[in-house]
């Protein structure tokens, strides 16, 4: 990772998307939870992105290196210790080729098929989850990947580089009698040779053991959105899922469940949006309020058009009988008689500087008469959309 890769996993650590994590789901003390497998240089898209997303909609309770690396003379001792407690249930592993490539990576897959991880101490059976963030090519690359080697790239000191060799030998000969073909890439290495300037494995034999690992038939490429529905729909551990404190209604159940005043009081805190099935990808991070949900969609569409005019006039402000006001309403029309002006605020934007938007005070209207509005003219069925609400008391 360079520097500033360093100092943004940091900075998310102390106050970002990895914070939330870490304070809400890394896993503590009798906790059932996912280890999380994943190459430093993905942090952003891995921890930031997919995970962080099916933590905040399905709780789900993990495990990962939260000291990133500062002291990874002890990476060896916790990786282990961590993934083969009995409330790991599973290991989600986040694949590409940087990952392919990296004994460390290689080690903890390694591991996930030996008696020590596995339940009831039987091997390879520990839940084993791959998510292609894209998929491996074929590699003819010779060069070290650095297992067992006393200094790495820039002659930085590797102190720590017997004991991980200690622990790659350990793991590859216990999970070689169970994989058929891995002495074909690796042959055991003893630590006389770690002052040898010959690699104990090559980045091309790292990418053949790990293949051996990685069910290509079961390939999850895609959007970080579906991605996060993928590990939750094929997770069998529901255990490391925390729902409890998570309340969905079908948004065509949405009014046969809520009145104006119940809604309101349900929705002090945070709220998103899930689509299933084609409408996956629809899916919308947490916000703290039904307008920031509502209002960052319709403005997306807006940013969207090439003119807001057609959108505004012919969805949105589409009234039923039992509208009372427009969302919206140009400069004209805020100035003529009659119209409450203290009902509407002037909008933001280069594109949208000629119109007002009603003060909608209610999360009840953001949803019923907003949202609603919204999906059925991109022509979104009520049907396949859920929301979402997360209960902090």
């Amino acid at each position: 990772m360079t520097e500033e890769q360093k100092n943004a996993r940091r900075k998310s650590a102390e106050s970002g998307r990895i914070k939330w994590i870490m304070d809400n789901c890394l896993r503590k003390e009798n906790d059932d939870y996912v280890f999380i497998s994943y190459k430093s240089d993905d942090y952003e898209r891995v921890l930031e992105d997919i995970v962080y997303r099916v933590c905040v909609k399905y709780g789900m309770k993990v495990y990962f290196d939260e000291a990133f690396g500062e002291d990874i003379n002890l990476w060896v001792d916790q990786y282990y210790r961590n993934m083969c407690s009995p409330h790991c249930k599973a290991v989600i592993a986040f694949v590409d080729n940087a990952y392919c490539s990296s004994y460390a990576t290689l080690l903890e897959v390694m591991t996930s098929w030996t008696k020590e991880a596995g339940t009831n101490g039987e091997s390879n059976s520990l839940e084993f989850l791959p998510i292609h963030l894209e998929l491996p090519t074929v590699v003819e690359e010779y060069s070290d990947t650095c297992l067992g080697k006393k200094t790495g790239k820039g002659n930085v000191e590797r102190p720590y580089a017997a004991k991980e060799l200690k622990k790659f030998n350990e793991i590859f000969q216990e999970v070689a009698t169970e994989k058929e073909g891995m002495e074909n890439f690796y042959s055991v290495v003893e630590e006389a040779r770690l002052g040898s300037e010959l690699p104990c494995l090559t980045v091309k034999d790292c990418h053949g053991l790990m293949n051996l690992f990685l069910d290509n038939s079961n390939v999850n490429v895609s959007s970080s959105k579906e991605l996060a529905e993928v590990i939750y729909d094929k997770l069998t551990c529901r255990e490391v899922f925390d729902e409890t404190n998570i309340e969905r209604v079908a948004l065509n159940k949405f009014k046969e469940k809520y009145n104006g005043t119940s809604f309101t009081q349900k929705c002090s805190s945070r709220i998103w949006l899930v689509g299933s099935g084609d409408y996956t990808k629809y899916t919308t991070d947490e916000c703290s309020s039904a307008k920031d949900l509502v209002w960052g969609l319709i403005k997306k569409e807006l940013d969207n058009q090439a003119t807001v005019e057609q959108y505004i006039r012919n969805v949105i402000n589409t009234q039923s009988s039992d509208d009372q006001y427009k969302l919206f309403i140009s400069v004209e029309d805020y100035k003529k008689d009659g119209v409450n002006q203290n009902a509407y605020q002037k909008l933001d934007g280069e594109k949208l500087e000629s119109y007002y938007i009603h003060k909608v005070s209610s999360p009840y209207e953001w949803i019923e008469k907003v949202l609603k509005k919204h999906l059925a003219a991109k022509g979104f069925p009520e049907e396949n959309f859920t929301l979402c609400l997360h209960d902090e008391n």
